[in-house]
C-alpha cells in the first residue's frame, strides 16, 4: 500500500542501514570496519563511530557523527553507507560522544546544512558568492523549478543567458552539480572555481581528443 517513493537504493547495505538507525536512536557507539584507499593502495580502517543523523544525498545515505580513531576526534565525520563497509561492531567501555549541530533546520540560522549543497561540510571555511551563467534558458527554468540552494537568485537575465547568484561553501557537491550541467552553464565566480572547472573540463575533453 506504499504510496510514496524515496527511492532509497539498499542495495546490499541494509544491514548496516539498520544497525546505523538503530544506533542513532539509543545514542550507541558502534565500531566500523571500512575500506578506504590511499592513493592506489586500499586498506583496512577501524574506529568508533559515534552516529547521530542520517541523509539521503543522491539516492546515497550518509551518516554524521563523530568518529573516534586512535589519535585524534573528528567532528563532524561524516559516514557513507556504501559498499565500502566492511563490518559494524558494537565496542564495549566506549561512551557516546553527541554532536551538538543543528541537522532540523530550526532556526535556520544555525542550520548545518545552509551554508552548502550535498553533504560536505567544512566547518574551518567560509561560504563565497558564486555566480553561474545559463547559456540555455531551457535548463535554467529546469534548474530554477527546484533550486539547489536556499540562496539561489537570479542577478541578470539577457536574451541569451542568465545570471545566477550563491552564497555557500566551495564543496564537491557544489563542482559535480557544475559537472553534471556542463556544457550549458559556466562559472562566473569567484576565479578560483571558474579556473579549477576550466581545468577539469581540459583534462575530460583530453580523454576524447586521444
Amino acid at each position: 500500500n506504499q504510496k510514496i517513493s524515496f527511492e532509497e537504493n539498499h542495495a546490499g547495505m541494509r544491514t548496516y542501514f539498520s544497525k546505523i538507525k538503530e544506533a542513532i536512536g539509543s545514542n550507541t557507539v558502534l565500531g566500523i570496519q571500512r575500506k578506504v584507499f590511499r592513493g592506489t593502495k586500499q586498506i583496512i580502517q577501524n574506529f568508533s563511530f559515534h552516529p547521530s543523523y542520517l541523509k539521503l544525498w543522491k539516492n546515497k545515505w550518509y551518516t554524521f557523527g563523530v568518529g573516534e580513531f586512535e589519535n585524534k576526534i573528528i567532528k563532524p565525520y561524516v559516514l557513507p553507507i556504501d559498499k565500502y563497509l566492511n563490518k559494524i561492531g558494537y565496542p564495549r567501555g566506549k561512551v557516546f560522544l553527541k554532536l551538538d549541530y543543528n541537522f532540523s533546520g530550526e532556526p535556520i540560522e544555525t542550520y548545518f546544512f545552509k551554508e552548502i549543497i550535498g553533504v560536505t561540510n567544512n566547518i574551518d571555511i567560509k561560504p563565497e558568492q558564486v555566480i553561474i551563467r545559463f547559456h540555455s534558458k531551457e535548463k535554467f527554468r529546469r534548474i530554477d523549478a527546484k533550486p539547489p540552494h536556499m540562496s539561489w537568485q537570479i542577478v541578470k537575465e539577457e536574451n541569451n543567458f542568465v545570471d545566477i547568484l550563491m552564497i555557500l561553501k566551495i564543496n564537491i557537491e557544489l563542482k559535480n552539480f557544475i559537472y553534471e550541467n556542463s556544457p550549458e552553464i559556466e562559472v562566473i565566480k569567484p576565479k578560483s572555481l571558474r579556473n579549477q572547472i576550466q581545468k577539469d573540463l581540459e583534462t575530460a575533453l583530453n580523454y576524447y581528443a586521444n
